[in-house]
């Protein structure tokens, strides 16, 4: 049996692990074999940076794991492998994968889904020792009151292992507005989370707030399964009346499919406009204006009413005639019409170190290749569409422009109209 040692690194920057794709699929992380006179410490550092183009510091050692494979498929050649690994922190985001090896992608991805993505479980393993080691897992979990109380919904994030998560309880659980609770989990201890929100919040808090928290939290823990049956039964309905209109696309958990959608959250009665030729926001301001009804938000292809406790049968009713009326009203040919899809962000550096650089006010249209130092984003729902650190493209020039056209409350940049956008001095 012939012996092999390799070294490699679990590759942090923020909350994301670094993860290379292979040609065939498998996402891995990066390794690469010990070369004669190299210390492991020197051969992880250099096969992160040869597999990925990533510069990084060693933070710590992990570990080390061990394995047999057949050398070339030949049942007659052992190898016994070992590899070591370091625990290390990147000092960007940029990555190059090394293409000539076989590697196809290379990116950071979230903590919560590197396990789930990690092709070998001797991989899946280190990852959780790094989890174990540096990180805590905190969920904004601000819609997901519910699901902590029926068995219909996608699972709740302390269930799921979160060491924190932050649960506005006002949105879906039906306590006052601005009223919401922090969980902690197995690994976080409650007195010294207390301890330290009392170094930055008053600790004069509202019984007002407090006390409905209380009434809902009681509610729920007695007739929570049985509210949110409810609630997912009305939203069924609902989206069944709304794709009976036409045009109309009222999605569920049809989307999921295993990697960008892991679930769906069925209570969100989410409505996909475009084919009426009409944006979600232009749905949603005719629903205000000219119907009294209050959406949660619209964006450029998509309109979501948030469904509660507090809902009836005869609200969903007049939802679904007014959305007929307004496609009979006001359809119109959607050619032309920009589909709501994400762009995939540039990123040329850490948003820390964009945020705080020297930088430069720019006309809007003159910031195109440059690197913004700010952020930029519709709200709600609040996902930037730049973020500081990444490049200002011609593709994300024209969302912003034709957000600001179809009238999305568009928000982030010191110049609150978006006309300038700040970038990084050259």
């Amino acid at each position: 049996m012939r012996e092999e040692v390799s070294a490699g690194g679990v590759v942090l920057f923020g909350n994301a692990v670094l993860l290379l794709r292979k040609f065939n699929g498998d996402w891995v992380l990066p390794k690469g074999k010990v070369e004669k006179g190299e210390s492991h410490e020197q051969a992880a550092l250099r096969e992160v940076g040869e597999e990925t183009g990533v510069k990084a510091d060693i933070d710590k050692y992990l570990g080390e794991i061990h394995y047999t494979f057949k050398e070339n498929w030949d049942e007659n050649k052992t190898v016994h492998k070992t590899v070591f690994w370091y625990l290390m922190t990147a000092r960007s985001m940029d990555t190059i994968p090394q293409k000539e090896e076989g590697f196809v992608d290379a990116k950071f991805v979230h903590i919560d889904r590197v396990v789930e993505m990690a092709r070998y479980d001797d991989e899946k393993e280190i990852i959780k020792v790094a989890h174990e080691h540096n990180m805590l897992v905190l969920a904004d979990e601000a819609h997901g009151t519910h699901f902590y109380f029926n068995k219909r919904l996608p699972i709740a994030a302390i269930h799921a292992g979160a060491d924190m998560a932050a649960v506005s309880m006002h949105k879906s659980g039906g306590s006052l507005t601005q009223s919401s609770f922090l969980l902690t989990g197995k690994n976080v201890k409650a007195g010294y989370v207390h301890q330290i929100i009392n170094l930055t919040q008053t600790t004069s808090g509202s019984y007002l707030l407090m006390s409905s928290l209380d009434i809902s939290r009681s509610n729920l823990a007695v007739h929570g399964s049985e509210i949110f049956d409810f609630v997912i039964d009305l939203v069924d309905y609902a989206r069944q009346e709304i794709n009976n209109i036409g045009d109309y696309y009222a999605y569920a958990d049809e989307k999921i499919n295993g990697d960008s959608v892991f679930d769906f959250d069925t209570t969100k009665l989410a409505i996909y406009t475009l084919p009426v030729g009409l944006a979600g926001i232009e749905v949603y301001d005719l629903l205000r204006d000219e119907y009294d009804i209050q959406a949660e938000f619209g964006d450029i292809g998509n309109l979501l009413a948030y469904v509660s406790v507090g809902d009836r049968a005869k609200d969903i009713e007049r939802l679904v005639s007014a959305l007929a009326e307004i496609r009979r009203n006001y359809k119109k040919d959607h050619k032309g019409m920009l589909e709501a899809e994400y762009i995939s962000p540039k990123v040329m550096c850490g948003p820390q170190d964009a945020f705080y650089s020297e930088k430069v006010s720019l006309p809007l249209d003159e910031s195109c290749g440059k690197v913004c130092s700010e952020f930029v984003m519709c709200y709600p729902p609040g996902i930037p569409i730049l973020a500081p650190g990444e490049l200002i493209t011609p593709e994300i020039l024209e969302y912003i422009h034709y957000a600001k056209d179809k009238g999305c409350s568009m928000t982030g940049p010191e110049d609150m109209e978006i006309k300038r956008l700040n970038v990084i001095k050259e």
